[in-house]
């Protein structure tokens, strides 16, 4: 565990865009027995929208947040984040549109 980053889990939703086929994201239901971390493919021309446990949480569980990370490849990889989460002092429910009365809000 001492090579890579730990899991993460992240913020409202991360966004991985693939600009070579360069593999080593690897992620993992974090709810899902047994937890097998699995690749993530390389789509030409695609985008990878991570789900975070504070989209989990709006969406009433409706979209599920996974661990993941990235392993080495032993190749040069470039990554820029730039994380956004609302105010410490914001109250957070999920959204009004993802709850019923079969699916109360958790």
């Amino acid at each position: 565990s001492g090579e890579f980053a730990p899991p993460l889990v992240g913020p409202p939703l991360t966004v991985f865009i693939q600009s070579n086929k360069l593999m080593g994201l690897i992620c993992k239901e974090k709810l899902k027995q047994p937890q097998v971390w699995e690749d993530v493919s390389h789509v030409e021309g695609g985008i990878i929208v991570n789900i975070g446990d504070m989209m989990e949480r709006w969406t009433n569980c409706v979209y599920q947040s996974t661990l993941h990370r990235v392993m080495p490849t032993g190749k040069e990889r470039y990554s820029v984040a730039f994380y956004m989460d609302p105010p410490t002092d914001c109250v957070v429910e999920c959204f009004e549109s993802c709850c019923s009365e079969s699916s109360p809000p958790r």
